[in-house]
């Protein structure tokens, strides 16, 4: 009874119907009248009871995770998702929360190596299919931070980004990127091979800029 936000991150929530049980609880207990509420979702799943739950706390940020427009480049960096169902559910969330005007829904854009490239247009991109606002989520753990990219790699996307958050971002200086560049390409390299994928093939113009400072 003393909850006043809830923050639901980290894996996917509708995969966990626990967690919809004690949000129910709490709308049962007529106590979600009271409490803010933030999810993050992949769109992999669709469930009408589990949003009608969200529907009934006193203020919900309603955020999808979508890191591309392109279906190749979003199944790539989100390995086996189902992009067809994931932008269907999308819409499908939308048009739902479009009558509940406690429900906020925005779509949360991870920047990392793999999107960097053309970041301007996927956010361009999201916005117009989604119809919401765009934030973007830089990650800033190890090999999947861009500011370890080779410096005229840095340079030439300083050059053509329109982002200025994203710049500023990109254009810092720090240690590491002699260990955290090759990790990345080695990563990058195994789970390729391991899923059978390539990041080659799927970001072709940026793979070409990519292979002169590339470590194998």
């Amino acid at each position: 009874h003393e909850f006043k936000h809830i923050d639901l991150y980290g894996g996917e929530p509708f995969l966990t119907p626990g967690l919809f049980d004690l949000l129910e609880y709490a709308v049962n207990e007529q106590i979600s009248s009271n409490i803010t509420l933030t999810i993050h979702t992949n769109c992999s799943i669709y469930n009408h009871r589990y949003i009608s739950i969200l529907s009934k706390f006193k203020q919900v940020d309603f955020n999808i995770s979508f890191d591309s427009h392109i279906p190749d480049q979003l199944s790539y960096i989100r390995h086996k998702i189902d992009t067809t169902e994931a932008f269907a559910n999308a819409t499908k969330f939308t048009d739902f929360f479009k009558n509940h005007n406690n429900v906020r829904v925005k779509c949360t854009c991870t920047i990392t190596p793999y999107n960097i490239f053309n970041i301007d247009e996927i956010i361009d991109q999201l916005g117009k299919i989604l119809n919401v606002d765009i934030s973007s989520n830089i990650v800033t753990t190890d090999e999947f931070d861009i500011r370890h990219l080779p410096i005229p790699v840095k340079n030439l996307l300083l050059e053509t980004l329109s982002n200025h958050q994203i710049k500023d971002f990109l254009s810092q200086i720090i240690p590491g990127c002699d260990i955290h560049w090759p990790k990345f390409c080695e990563v990058t390299d195994k789970l390729d091979k391991i899923r059978n994928q390539s990041f080659a093939k799927i970001f072709p113009e940026w793979y070409k800029i990519l292979e002169p400072y590339w470590v194998y």
